[in-house]
């Protein structure tokens, strides 16, 4: 019991009881909450299992556990290993199947591939197992890059577009800096600049709104269903999507400044004074 703690963390999932009082009660029993509530069980009930064999044993309920998903809170249950074992009819070494947790999730294919040779077991890896959420999760991840490039994208022709006015309204002071003895690089790099003034400043504003929403989305309370128990609605706050989102702010900004301020590098200073 105290290694399927370390697994999945059960210790936090209860509701009422405690993992370890399925060690120190005698054919003991963890129900999961939506079980318990169709059953009408709580602690210290007992509660009658049935094997397929038709053989059955008496369990006294330990403690109420629950994931927040409904499959697992309905239909799982946590017995010690000897009470199943004697409530199937099979010896001491019968198991079912074991599960490792590793600290690099990545490595899990190749380390299932060579624990399956090794013992002549089936061996499945997470990414296996959960195909179907991992297709899910990578159809939504596409999805929001998509999305947030796009609108990065419209951003920067939006500075872009800034950009081009200010040059058609600072001909003149161009003309001027150029008769003055600035060369076309500093010329862009004044342009640029203020773009990369637009960007970054408008990034973080952007990251603070972003979070402050994202904040107040985690907080509004998920409406209730059957089939999945949460509470809020669920965010990530991981530091990463902030990264990426700053960095392709700038390289958008970077990218809608360059062009104008070429421009404005390139313009004639006789012509200009002469319009």
């Amino acid at each position: 019991m105290t290694e399927e703690d370390r697994l999945f963390g059960l210790s936090g999932k209860m509701t009422t009881g405690s993992p370890m009082n399925l060690l120190s009660t005698h054919n003991g029993i963890l129900l999961g909450s939506k079980l318990a509530g169709k059953l009408h069980m709580t602690i210290g009930d007992m509660v009658t299992a049935t094997a397929s064999s038709g053989a059955q044993m008496r369990f006294r309920v330990a403690g109420i556990y629950e994931f927040g998903l409904a499959p697992v809170d309905e239909g799982k249950v946590y017995m010690s290993l000897s009470a199943i074992q004697q409530l199937l009819g099979r010896d001491r070494d019968y198991i079912t199947d074991i599960r490792i947790r590793l600290k690099d999730r990545n490595k899990a294919r190749s380390l299932a591939a060579a624990l399956g040779r090794q013992y002549g077991y089936r061996a499945d890896d997470w990414a296996t197992v959960n195909a179907p959420i991992k297709a899910g999760n990578r159809i939504r991840d596409t999805l929001t890059y998509v999305v947030s490039f796009t609108m990065l994208l419209v951003a920067g022709f939006g500075i872009y577009n800034i950009m081009n006015m200010v040059i058609l309204n600072k001909m003149k002071d161009i003309a001027i800096l150029k008769a003055q003895g600035f060369a076309r690089k500093d010329i862009t790099q004044i342009f640029l600049s203020q773009s990369l003034a637009i960007g970054i400043s408008g990034g973080l504003l952007g990251l603070l709104i972003g979070f402050i929403l994202s904040y107040g989305l985690a907080r509004l309370p998920f409406p209730h269903d059957d089939y999945m128990v949460i509470k809020f609605y669920p965010v990530s706050f991981e530091i990463r999507h902030y990264l990426i989102g700053a960095v392709f702010g700038l390289a958008t900004t970077f990218l809608a400044g360059w062009s104008p301020a070429r421009k404005a590098a390139r313009q004639d200073p006789v012509t200009i004074l002469r319009a």
